[in-house]
């Protein structure tokens, strides 16, 4: 009964197949940046700024997940509509806008604020060591699998 009440849990069943949808930008973050018009130099650095707004967004939806009780599914659905923006800006910027359109791919980094909200979810509403142990290798197993397909 233990190894099964995790599979028929909606709430892990929904984390699981959450992940690989949302990994798909930073497997191909390179051909991304480079196909809005970069140099091959200038992709390895811009990549850099990335790096620095998931930074920001990780720990703006941590500090405010902390201090606002009972929202971390309100800032998972902030950090999706800011994705989503970042994606129409991408497809409805002009061409020749390389910078704004690059500002949208560091909008759609915010998806990755959602992983450590994820764990955090299931540490607090999953019940019972194991019932978390196999619902977080669930999750883990969800984003290896989108890293390695």
């Amino acid at each position: 009964m233990t190894i099964i009440s995790p599979f028929s849990n909606d709430d892990s069943c929904v984390s699981k197949g959450r992940k690989p949808a949302t990994d798909l930008p930073s497997q191909f973050q390179s051909i991304i940046i480079e196909g809005f018009g970069f140099t091959k130099l200038d992709t390895l650095l811009v990549q850099m700024l990335g790096g620095v707004f998931q930074i920001i967004f990780v720990a703006l939806s941590a500090i405010g997940s902390t201090y606002i009780k009972n929202s971390r599914t309100y800032w998972m659905a902030l950090m999706s509509a800011f994705s989503l923006a970042g994606a129409a800006m991408i497809r409805d910027m002009p061409k020749e806008n390389i910078w704004g359109r690059f500002m949208g791919y560091c909008l759609i980094i915010a998806f990755s604020a959602n992983f450590p909200l994820t764990f955090a979810m299931v540490t607090a509403n999953t019940a019972g060591f194991t019932k978390k142990s196999v619902v977080v290798s669930m999750v883990c197993q969800a984003l290896g699998r989108s890293r390695h397909n």
